[in-house]
C-alpha cells in the first residue's frame, strides 16, 4: 500500500534503479547525489515511519513499554516478538515517539 499513490516518476522497472534505491534505504540517507532515486528513497523511508503504528499499535506499545520499564523484557525481546528491527523498536519505546508520531499523523 505504501506505493499505491506513487507517481510514474517514482516507479521503475530498471534493475539498476532498484539496486540504487535499496542502497539508499539501507545505507546513509544523507548524500550529495540528488535525483529521482534520492527522492524515491526519501519517500519510502518516510512511509516506513508512517507504517510503524500498524506494525506495533499503541495498545501493544504501551504493554511493551511497561514490560521494558519494569525489567520483564528488553528492547531486544520486544523486537524479536514483533519481528521488527531493533532500531525501530527502540525508537517507538522512547517516549519522544508519541510526539513524533503525532506530527506524522497530522501530515497524513
Amino acid at each position: 500500500m505504501v506505493h499505491l499513490f506513487d507517481s510514474d516518476l517514482e516507479r521503475t522497472d530498471k534493475a539498476e534503479e532498484v539496486v540504487e534505491l535499496l542502497d539508499r534505504l539501507l545505507g546513509r540517507m544523507s548524500t550529495d547525489d540528488f535525483g529521482i532515486v534520492d527522492l524515491m528513497a526519501s519517500k519510502d523511508k518516510l512511509a516506513l515511519y508512517y507504517s510503524l503504528p500498524l506494525l506495533l499499535p499503541k495498545a501493544a506499545l504501551d504493554i511493551a513499554r511497561a514490560d521494558v520499564s519494569e525489567g520483564r523484557k528488553t528492547a531486544e525481546d520486544i523486537a524479536l516478538e514483533v519481528g521488527m528491527p531493533l532500531g525501530l523498536v527502540r525508537l517507538m519505546l522512547n517516549s519522544e515517539w508519541d510526539t513524533l508520531n503525532g506530527h506524522l499523523e497530522a501530515t497524513c
